[in-house]
C-alpha cells in the first residue's frame, strides 16, 4: 500500500539571524537546517520513497534535495507550486509569492526532476 510522509523544511536562516534576501519570501536554510534535512532522509531509508514533492520555496527545495541525497541520490525532487504556503495577508498582487524559478534551482540542485519544468511553467 502506498504511504505518504509529510515533512516540514529544515531550520530557516531568518529564525537564527536577521537577514536580507533578494527574494524576502524565499528564505534559505541554515547549516543546521541542511543537516536536519539530510538526517530526515537517512531516517526514511528503506521506507520505499520513490519521489519527493516540494513547494517551490528554496528552503523546501533544499530540504527535499538534502533528503533525496541521503536516500542515495536516486529519488527525484519534483517541484509542485500548489504546495506553496500562502498568507492571507498577501492580499492582491501576484497570486504566488516571488520565488526562484525551477530552471535556476536545477543548475545547483541536480536531483530536481527536469520534467517538472513544463508543469511549473518555467
Amino acid at each position: 500500500m502506498p504511504r505518504l510522509f509529510l515533512c516540514r523544511h529544515g531550520e530557516r536562516i531568518d529564525h537564527v539571524e536577521p537577514t536580507t534576501s533578494a527574494v524576502p519570501e524565499d528564505i534559505l536554510l541554515t547549516a543546521r537546517g541542511h543537516r536536519q534535512a539530510y538526517e530526515m532522509g537517512m531516517a526514511l531509508r528503506g521506507k520505499g520513497i520513490s519521489v519527493i514533492y516540494s513547494s517551490p520555496y528554496i528552503r523546501c527545495v533544499c530540504t527535499a534535495h538534502s533528503a533525496a541525497t541521503a536516500l542515495g541520490g536516486t529519488v527525484r525532487v519534483c517541484i509542485e507550486p500548489g504546495l506553496a504556503q500562502r498568507s492571507a495577508a498577501e492580499g492582491g498582487g501576484d497570486p504566488m509569492p516571488k520565488m526562484l524559478a525551477p530552471s535556476q534551482l536545477i543548475k545547483t540542485l541536480p536531483l530536481i526532476d527536469p520534467q517538472q519544468k513544463a508543469k511549473t511553467g518555467v
